[in-house]
Order: C-alpha cells, then sequence, then structure tokens
C-alpha cells in the first residue's frame, strides 16, 4: 500500500508517498481503508519537530491524524463493525499515519460515521470536534446560560466549540475578524468580536491583539461569568451581536 512517510523534520519537502506494508489488525483493532485524512496544524507541528520532546527521533514516521474510511478488517474482539462499515476517527499521540491507504487503530479511536456525511467532510471533523467538546465539557465544565468566549473562534477548533457551545445551551462570544465574524454567526454564536478593529480602536495602526487574537486553527476557550467581555486594557470592544438575539 501507499502511505506518507517522512524521515527526518522539516518543512513540506520532507513529505514522500512510498510504498510500506499492508499493517494487520490485532486483537481489538480494526484495519481501515482509508477515504480521506485531514490535515490540521498538529500535522505541521510534529512534522517540523516543534513537539520533538514528545515524539523523539524514531523515523520513518507517518503523517495525519483525522480519517474518513471503511472496515477492511475488524481484528479479534471487535464484533460491532462489519466489514463495509463506514468509520471515522482519528489516531491518538503522535505517530500519525491516517496519511495512507490503510490504516491501522483500536476500536476505541473510531465509530461508524454519519451517513450525511462526505468522506472529506468526516475526515476535517474528529481531531477538531474532540478538542473542542473536551475542553467545554471536561475542562471548562460548561453549563446553559453560561457566558462563553472563544478565541480563535473562526478556525478549526473554534467552529466547532461555537456548535458545541450552542448546544450546551452557553451564551457564546466570538473573536475572530474579517469574513470569519459572519462565519461565526452563522454556526451559532451569539455575538462577535473583531479583533482587528478592537486593536486599531486602542490606538494601534496594525499588528495582532494578542488579548484577542489567536494562531489560525487553535482556540483558546474560557468562559466568562461577567456581564461584559473586555479586552485587556479594560476597554469594551466592539461587539456585533446577531440580528435575531439582540444585544444578549
Amino acid at each position: 500500500m501507499r502511505a506518507v512517510l517522512f524521515d527526518r523534520y522539516g518543512d513540506s519537502g520532507v513529505l514522500a508517498i512510498r510504498e510500506v506494508p499492508l499493517p494487520t489488525a490485532g486483537v481489538g483493532e480494526v484495519l481501515v481503508r482509508v477515504r480521506a485524512s485531514g490535515v490540521n496544524p498538529k500535522d505541521a507541528m510534529v512534522r517540523s519537530g516543534a513537539l520533538r520532546m514528545f515524539t523523539g527521533r524514531q523515523f520513518p514516521r507517518g503523517t495525519g491524524f483525522d480519517f474518513a474510511g471503511e472496515v477492511a478488517v475488524p481484528g479479534a474482539g471487535v464484533a460491532d463493525l462489519p466489514v463495509g462499515q463506514r468509520v471515522w476517527g482519528f489516531l491518538d499521540g503522535f505517530m500519525g499515519g491516517a496519511a495512507a491507504e490503510y490504516l491501522v487503530a483500536p476500536r476505541g479511536w473510531l465509530s461508524p460515521m454519519p451517513e450525511r456525511l462526505d468522506w472529506a467532510e468526516a475526515a476535517a471533523i474528529p481531531l477538531v470536534a474532540s478538542t473542542a467538546l473536551q475542553a467545554l465539557r471536561d475542562v471548562a465544565r460548561l453549563v446553559p446560560g453560561e457566558r462563553l468566549l472563544i478565541r480563535g473562534a473562526s478556525g478549526g477548533v473554534g467552529s466547532a466549540a461555537i456548535q458545541i457551545g450552542a448546544w450546551m445551551r452557553a451564551h457564546i462570544t466570538a473573536i475572530a475578524s474579517g469574513s470569519g465574524l459572519s462565519h461565526c454567526l452563522e454556526l451559532g454564536a451569539d455575538a462577535v468580536v473583531d479583533y482587528a478593529s478592537a486593536w486599531r480602536a486602542m490606538g494601534h495602526g496594525g499588528g495582532q491583539c494578542s488579548g484577542l487574537s489567536a494562531r489560525p486553527g487553535v482556540a483558546d476557550l474560557f468562559t466568562a461569568r461577567a456581564a461584559e467581555i473586555r479586552v485587556r486594557r479594560g476597554e469594551a470592544p466592539p461587539c456585533r451581536p446577531r440580528a435575531d438575539r439582540g444585544a444578549g
């Protein structure tokens, strides 16, 4: 089978498609025929060596963590996923390997895929959605009626967090800019803050406000119980509420 591998840390130029042996599903594992795999900031961080404290120097390494595909062979002890079952999931840890024609994963790392999703849509969701869910449910312990401020809200994790937060009945203020503002409102945010406008309003001509912005695809999530969400200098930023919900 073919898989994307790299033998050293570096930029995207270290990636190469190679022929490798077909893996075998062990007890409690599933061999999946991959139909699509996602790309996340985690992939680039692992590949570049930014996480080498955790990833070490074991090469060659695979890349890709999110995947969607079909069960090719259920291993011993896996009775609930028949051959041909559409599944999605992500590879835990740092080894990667979803950018391949086949992969093996423990049964607990995948589940039946919703029928309404196509392969590409399904492969884009697991890692970011799991991150958002764990942050809101397990870390923040969000409850209905609380105020949730999401930084980097138009990125992958942020987009998932808006929808999960809305499902958990929180009041959501999303921090984004440009076209990301309307994107956040469409996903269910109650109000949006344009961090670029807020930064300029504070007397700065350009750059990013560290108190409001985040790297693309990375969200900083926390609950805000105060009646208003303010920038770090104590000034209320421009806030655009949803037209159908008022100022909230």
